[in-house]
């Protein structure tokens, strides 16, 4: 039966060679007749079959990751497993795609399955804790990150501007902040630590000034052009939210000349940047012009593609500027609210409600401009007619007036005192008037 079982496999290899069921059988079978070394030239075969196979599944994966093609990688890193149920970087690339598609429960079992390989792995305890953080299960996360710190000093930077954002969604800042000067300690211009600092300051502490600083900071290192655009505008925004409106304002207007016309949402937030520039410095006219010519921007671009998410934007940190302005009506802190809806782009409905009501205030904002410019004029023509008849009325009066006789009848010495300085007379009431500078006093001459 062996002999059969031997010609049967020999006949599937004879269609296909490297079919690896059959050389592993054939293998097993010489190995129960006592033939060790032909067996082990069938497992070598088995071995080096199954290695071609795993570097061509690992390639076919690799390429299916770089399509964002995370379903179709799986399958391929599956495959590899079947063979080696310890690969590492199988278990480690399945559970990323498994990350990138939102399943971080089941990416978390592949990240597991190489720490119980090996416990000390960096990359999977990395992982884990990212998996960790999206659940929304912080304290365990933190844990990871902190063993992470501990064992790896070449993953520290980026391990504790991982655990310093953890910190600053848990609401504790101070721990945060203090991850991430920590980051900037040992890596002073860190890209990543300093955005996160600067999201940190604007949009939780609202300490603007210190967001300022390391915008500013930001805008030395950074090399990328749109990087750079992105940060001035986030510069532009704190700058409004500090009180610096004009300063805001121009940096806003500047960035507004070099964007492209397709950069749809950026020219959109630079465009709402004058407008809140103007509203928060109470300029309301100023902000009701700047207002339609932003209704009529946006009423030309497909709103289907203008949306803001809140990660990508500090609206806390304007909607704190709004809540602590004391210069603005209840009309323009619809305006400035109704505004945000539009930028956040929350669902079509509501997009259009907030469009209707920006447009209602703006017209109704108009006509109270007009009435208020009217009764303006009329002020100012009432102001000027009064002045104006004021001095005629000055000038009839002197004009016509009878000079009365001095009461001195002859030209005569008289004391006024020491070291006279000047001389005034009235000739209404025909007195002068002497100011002496040694002993300040003033003499009256009837």
């Amino acid at each position: 039966k062996l002999e059969e079982a031997i010609i049967c496999y020999d006949k599937v290899m004879g269609t296909d060679p490297k079919n690896t069921e059959a050389l592993n059988a054939k293998g097993l079978v010489l190995e129960r007749r006592g033939k060790y070394e032909e067996a082990e030239q069938y497992y070598n075969r088995v071995a080096e079959e199954y290695s071609n196979e795993i570097n061509s599944m690992n390639e076919k994966a690799i390429h299916f990751q770089k399509l964002d093609k995370y379903e179709e990688a799986i399958i391929c890193y599956d495959r590899i497993i079947s063979i080696d149920t310890n690969n590492i970087d199988a278990w480690l690339n399945k559970g990323l795609c498994l990350y990138n598609l939102d399943k971080y429960e089941e990416a978390i079992i592949c990240y597991d399955r190489i720490i119980s390989i090996d416990t000390n792995n960096i990359d999977a305890l990395n992982a884990k804790g990212l998996a960790l953080e999206k659940l929304g299960d912080y304290d365990k996360a933190i844990q990871i990150f902190d063993k992470v710190i501990a064992q790896n000093q070449s993953y520290v930077v980026d391990t504790l501007i991982k655990k310093g954002h953890i910190l600053m969604v848990k609401e504790n800042y101070s721990e945060s902040e203090k991850c991430y000067n920590e980051a900037l300690r040992r890596d002073r211009n860190n890209i990543s630590a300093l955005s996160e600092l600067q999201l940190l300051y604007s949009n939780y502490t609202f300490q603007y000034d210190k967001a300022i600083q390391v915008n500013e900071q930001l805008l030395k290192n950074l090399s990328d052009q749109e990087a750079k655009r992105d940060n001035k505008l986030l510069l532009a925004q704190n700058l409004i939210n500090s009180g610096k409106y004009s300063q805001g304002r121009n940096i806003a207007k500047e960035i507004i000349k070099d964007l492209p016309d397709q950069a749809i949402i950026k020219r959109g937030i630079a465009r709402s940047l004058v407008l809140f520039s103007y509203l928060l410095e109470g300029k309301k006219f100023d902000g009701i012009e700047e207002l339609d010519k932003f209704l009529v921007y946006y009423s030309g671009i497909d709103i289907d593609h203008f949306k803001i998410e809140e990660s990508k934007w500090n609206f806390k940190g304007l909607n704190n500027a709004i809540s602590k302005n004391k210069k603005i009506d209840r009309s323009t802190n619809r305006i400035l609210h109704n505004l945000i809806d539009l930028l956040r782009g929350t669902d079509l409905h509501h997009i259009k409600d907030s469009q209707k009501t920006l447009s209602k205030i703006a017209e109704q904002s108009r006509n109270e401009a007009e009435k208020i410019k009217i009764r303006k004029k009329i002020i100012q023509t009432a102001l000027i007619s009064v002045v104006v008849v004021a001095a005629l009325g000055f000038l009839l009066v002197h004009m016509t007036a009878v000079a009365n006789p001095c009461s001195i009848p002859t030209s005569q010495t008289m004391d006024v005192g020491n070291n006279p300085l000047g001389i005034d007379f009235n000739p209404n009431t025909n007195k002068a008037y002497v100011i002496n500078e040694k002993d300040r006093t003033v003499s009256v001459l009837d």
